[in-house]
């Protein structure tokens, strides 16, 4: 399962993010060429190892994914400028609908359950 996922982040290397909506129950990040990505999960952000402000959608435009690491308990995207995004995948950490979503140009969703 781990692997198929993997394929889905793999696309979001090198996307460029274009806006960060935060709601009460969900954050959703758009990226250039077509991509979604809607987190429901406990995130967190960080850059240059300090956490910061998940108000501030400024720092986070117009940064790309240069790097990603997943595995069944956390997905780490690395933008370009330092900046860090961590998604809880862990069991205890599930809030619903889904942990998250990504979806792709042609309007296909995949869901972390």
């Amino acid at each position: 399962m781990v692997n198929n996922y993997t394929k889905i982040i793999s696309n979001l290397k090198g996307l460029k993010l274009l806006s960060y909506t935060r709601f009460s129950d969900s954050t959703r990040i758009i990226f250039d060429k077509g991509w979604e990505m809607i987190i429901y999960n406990p995130y967190s952000i960080e850059k240059n190892g300090i956490d910061i402000s998940l108000e501030d959608n400024e720092l986070l435009k117009g940064n790309s994914i240069v790097d990603y690491s997943y595995t069944s308990d956390e997905i780490i995207f690395t933008l370009n400028a330092g900046i860090i995004i961590h998604v809880n995948l862990r069991e205890n950490a599930f809030v619903g609908p889904e942990a998250m979503q990504v979806i792709t140009p042609e309007g296909k969703i995949i869901v972390w359950n």
